[in-house]
């Protein structure tokens, strides 16, 4: 089926709640501090604490990185193709550059596209 596009559109993906992110990094303080504190006192499990420490706040980064990925996260379909473009990379697709699209489901009922091209 072929749909003529008379004017550009632009999709971006629904954007999830901070908490998880907020949760995180709060998760991360609290471990960094009390991780910390037993590295003052001199405590056997100071290294364990600092460990587990770098741990979280690597996890909260992932958390912080992706959110952000996704809030700058835009697909624009136009007359000259497919663009799109997540403030890490851009990716420009002619028409006749794309051999397949594919809409798969994903998570919690959401759809995931693929453009094969």
């Amino acid at each position: 089926m072929v749909t003529e596009i008379s004017n550009s559109r632009e999709y971006s993906p629904k954007h999830l709640p901070l908490r998880g992110e907020i949760t995180a990094w709060g998760l991360a303080l609290v471990v960094l501090i009390t991780a910390t504190i037993v590295q003052v006192n001199g405590s056997q499990w100071a290294v364990t604490g600092l460990v587990l420490a770098g741990v979280f706040v690597l996890s909260a980064g992932s958390i912080s990185l992706g959110n952000w990925m996704d809030r700058h996260t835009v697909i624009r379909v136009d007359r000259a193709g497919v663009s799109f473009t997540n403030g890490v990379r851009h990716t420009t697709l002619a028409w006749d550059e794309i051999q397949a699209v594919r809409v798969l489901p994903a998570q919690w009922g959401a759809q995931q596209v693929q453009v094969i091209g």
